[in-house]
């Protein structure tokens, strides 16, 4: 069953869970504390957020990280305001690695057809 507002939550691949590439990460990486940083198309951040925040929320609470960010509009490259926004996951490495899955699941489903 998919989490209300992200398609697909609950069903994180394998490969996702072990890691990119189906590389399984060693035992005490689960130990580091990981800071990745995604670049958000403007036009999929409104879906990563979620009404009221529930998106983040649910992304947060299915992957286990201890933190989730997004930059706000201000901050945003008035030089390049078509890049987009960043979106910082922290975490156990592997809560970071299910969290990007879900991130990027959820815009090709919503912003990728």
């Amino acid at each position: 069953a998919a989490a209300a507002g992200i398609p697909g939550a609950y069903d994180v691949p394998l490969v996702a869970k072990m890691g990119f590439l189906g590389g399984a990460m060693a035992d005490d990486t689960d130990e580091l504390n990981t800071t990745f940083v995604m670049i958000v198309p403007h036009g999929g951040i409104r879906y990563i957020i979620g009404k009221g925040g529930q998106a983040l929320r649910t992304i947060q609470n299915n992957s286990g990280l201890s933190q989730i960010k997004v930059q706000k509009d201000d901050h945003v490259d008035p030089t390049n305001p078509g890049l987009g926004r960043n979106l910082t996951l922290v975490g156990p490495t592997r809560t970071v690695v299910v969290a990007a899955y879900l991130v990027m699941r959820l815009l090709h489903e919503t912003c990728g057809r």
